[in-house]
């Protein structure tokens, strides 16, 4: 056997040594964010919003003082200039400096009437400029937004020449039924803590934990944090460490399994093979569960048998189809190299009468297996479209949904497994006969007894009219003229 074979070894070391890290730093990182009670998690939720808060207000500042101080800035506004594109241009490179895509300015006249603008500015108006800086917050149906203004130079009236308005998202909004009913979250530390403006803030209750973010010696932003989440979080994140340590096991394993599957061709007797291929086999159906635990779906789907469309159903059917066709492959391969280990035994099916009614009962029976194999096919793919809400006629990627891709890329897979089969299995039924390629009757009668019995075995399946019949005689077809 080839040196380069036995990688597989390393190739489980280095899968076991990548699942144990994973679950080790994530571990590590989980206790670092919620250990100890739950007065500590609170604390560190705490000092996360304040530091977010600070660094927000901080790039707010920073940025709109780049503005408001501009000496280009001045000198429009003093001329009553509106709308030009030194005032646009001086905010796109203000918003450039601050790295931020949530950023947003607007500059505005003595008046409050905006005149240049970058980025998605809240509906709120600027207003007139009192002469003071000052934070604030815009509730949007989108989003808490922190928001800083500050007056630009000063007119020969004592006032100020424009306003300049710097906005950037805090927390996105739980999108409610009615507007008004919104609610602001952000993730500090791991734990989901609402923000909302002092004016809204509501009695204090039992099992919460209330603090208040002060900006310029005011209060700014009320945040109430659950205390009842710390241990559901404590358990979202045990949940996403065994997942993501799954899905390192689960690609591990596959690749195992391919590197045991190159093996198969050196096995040197029917024996070794058939226990590298069952090797294989058991890594390949352990690789679905792993995968199956990854993506939190069904370990083994009912869909197989029933068509249901469970959610998370397309992924699923995914992962079973390459499964399938893996499968598939390797008895495959076997047939291939059975067919040529008994290319010297094989037998006319001619050569007695026998042999004739043998051969035949045995290409008949092949075709009525491939006729149920497509029917059941048919069932399944019907039942599980029928029932979900994914669209297998929109055949455009966009939108990119993972459900329906999952789908269209499951059917592909599913489809070339079951001719892959069907080849297979005729192969398989042909390896102790030898045609006589000569006399195209011989091939006639085989391809006969190979598409009849299916066809009719299709035709009593779709009797329910859940089984579409041309698709499958097409694919029985196909397969009979492959093999």
């Amino acid at each position: 056997m080839p040196r380069a074979l036995t990688s597989w070894r390393l190739a489980v070391l280095v899968t076991a040594g990548l699942a144990a890290l994973t679950f080790v730093a994530g571990t590590a990182y989980e206790r670092r964010q919620l250990a100890g009670g739950t007065r500590a998690a609170a604390t560190r939720a705490e000092q996360a919003v304040r530091d977010l808060i600070a660094a927000r207000a901080s790039l707010l500042s920073r940025s709109v003082a780049n503005v408001a101080d501009s000496a280009p800035a001045k000198r429009l506004l003093a001329d009553g200039a509106t709308g030009t594109a030194t005032l646009f241009d001086l905010l796109a490179q203000a918003r450039a400096q601050a790295l931020d895509a949530d950023l947003a300015l607007t500059i505005g006249n003595d008046e409050g009437r905006p005149v240049a603008w970058v980025g998605r500015p809240s509906s709120e108006p600027l207003g007139r400029s009192d002469g003071r800086d000052g934070f604030s917050l815009l509730a949007e149906p989108l989003g808490l937004r922190l928001a800083f203004v500050a007056p630009v130079g000063r007119g020969g009236d004592d006032r100020a020449l424009g306003i300049v308005r710097g906005e950037c998202l805090l927390a996105r909004a739980e999108i409610a039924e009615d507007p008004s009913a919104s609610r602001y979250r952000v993730i500090a530390a791991g734990l989901p803590v609402e923000l909302r403006p002092p004016s809204a803030a509501g009695a204090s209750r039992e099992g919460e934990h209330v603090f208040i973010v002060n900006a310029g010696g005011a209060p700014l932003v009320e945040a109430r944090l659950d205390l009842s989440t710390i241990p559901a979080a404590r358990a979202r994140a045990r949940t996403l460490i065994v997942r993501t340590s799954a899905a390192v096991l689960a690609v591990g394993a596959f690749v195992v399994a391919l590197l045991l599957g190159s093996h198969l061709p050196y096995c040197r007797s029917a024996q070794a093979y058939a226990t590298r291929a069952t090797a294989v086999a058991a890594v390949l159906f352990g690789a679905r569960a792993l995968g199956a635990v990854a993506l939190d779906v069904p370990t083994w789907l009912p869909i197989v048998v029933s068509g249901a469309a469970t959610p998370r159903a397309p992924v699923s059917l995914l992962l079973d189809a390459g499964l399938t066709i893996c499968l598939v492959a390797i008895l495959a391969d076997a047939v291939y190299l059975a067919r040529l280990s008994l290319r010297r035994l094989r037998a006319a099916p001619t050569r007695t009468r026998g042999h004739s009614v043998l051969a035949a009962v045995t290409q008949i029976a092949a075709g009525a297996i491939a006729g149920l194999i497509l029917a059941w096919f048919g069932t399944m793919l019907g039942g599980f479209v029928g029932r979900s809400n994914v669209d297998v006629l929109h055949l455009s990627l966009h939108p990119l949904e993972a459900d329906r891709l999952a789908l269209l890329a499951a059917l592909i897979l599913g489809s070339a497994a079951c001719v892959w089969a069907l080849v297979t299995l005729y192969s398989a039924a042909l390896l102790p006969w030898r045609p006589t390629r000569s006399r195209m009757t011989t091939a006639v009668q085989i391809l006969l007894a190979w598409v009849a019995p299916g066809i009719l075995v299709i035709a009593a399946a779709a009797q329910d009219r859940t089984v579409a019949v041309i698709p499958l005689v097409t694919m029985l077809i196909m397969s009979a003229a492959a093999a």
